[in-house]
């Protein structure tokens, strides 16, 4: 089972959508496609958090450290900012010490908000974010899907994350 909520913060709305079932309650936001949280029983049957988080919202807006957000449309680190693709430099924009494009840069899908849907059976919770970025966003070249689902069934949460682009990047 699911519920929705949503939270306003400085004229951005953000929804909060938590999925349920007898084993595990996680709660993600649409921002980032960003893990808010996950408790599942210890061994005694007390609900226990298993994942480390912010306190506030605000905290995850500003997210210095891409704290459980999905990020790209590049993980890690990329030195001087550029890349060779097909015989080609590729120069990106730079966003940490200025010198290097980290996690996707500046508009790193982790600060965007994303769509989403909800399937729900007797069996699994499924919710499903996308997104769709631009060519030559942050200097990447290509348009760029990406499609992070979880699922929640029996004492498991499945993550599954794609990317489709309609050209090299």
């Amino acid at each position: 089972m699911h519920s929705i909520n949503k939270y306003t913060s400085r004229q951005r709305e953000f929804t909060f959508i938590e999925l349920k079932n007898d084993f595990i309650k996680a709660t993600f936001m649409d921002y980032g496609a960003t893990i808010i949280s996950i408790f599942t029983n210890d061994f005694q049957g007390n609900s226990e958090s298993i994942l480390m988080a912010y306190e506030s919202l605000g905290s995850y807006k500003k997210n210095k450290m891409y704290l459980n957000a999905t990020i790209g449309p590049f993980s890690g680190r990329i030195k001087d900012s550029k890349f060779v693709l097909n015989g080609e430099e590729i120069l990106l924009d730079s966003n940490f010490l200025e010198t290097v494009n980290i996690h996707g840069g500046k508009e790193s899908i982790a600060f965007k908000f994303f769509d989403y849907t909800i399937e729900e059976t007797k069996e699994y919770s499924k919710l499903t974010f996308k997104y769709r970025k631009k060519a030559k966003t942050s200097k990447f070249p290509g348009n760029q899907l990406f499609t992070i689902t979880y699922t929640l069934f029996e004492d498991s949460l499945l993550m599954e994350f794609s990317a489709t682009t309609d050209q090299d990047t």
